[in-house]
């Protein structure tokens, strides 16, 4: 990409089976329609909020405050994140706002089970540390 060129996102998203889908990117470029998403998501739920996921492929800081507004949202109700991107999953835990959220995915760990998921998945040799100290 050029860079006079400006990158454009594209976000779409409809229901099926109880779920929000999102597809697309989720970010400063989407926000306005992510946050219509959003909204539709928390009126059709039926006590939970499901969103899946696995059609996003990039999510920024606003798609992560987005995702934040629905939680505050939702008033207390279940906000459940179907087949997140791992990098969705470091994004979340990374901004320190992962165990707001549920999670459902045979691929992607749970919450509890996803520093253990993160030793099995470094490459040989690594430990995990950084000049700043462990991986959270």
């Amino acid at each position: 990409m050029r860079r006079n060129e400006e990158r454009r996102s594209v976000f779409s998203f409809h229901h099926e089976d109880g779920a929000t889908v999102l597809r697309g990117d989720i970010d400063i470029g989407t926000l306005a329609e992510v946050q219509n998403a959003l909204e539709a998501a928390l009126t059709e739920s039926g006590g939970q909020i499901v969103l899946r996921l696995d059609q996003v492929g990039f999510v920024d800081s606003a798609g992560v405050k987005a995702l934040l507004g629905l939680w505050r949202g939702a008033k207390g109700a279940p906000v459940v994140l179907r087949h997140p991107t791992p990098a969705l999953r470091r994004l979340l835990r990374s901004s320190g706002v992962e165990q707001l959220f549920s999670f459902e995915d045979e691929e992607t760990p749970l919450v509890g089970e996803a520093a253990a998921s993160d030793l099995r998945t470094r490459p040989a040799g690594s430990t995990g540390r950084s000049a700043f100290g462990p991986r959270p």
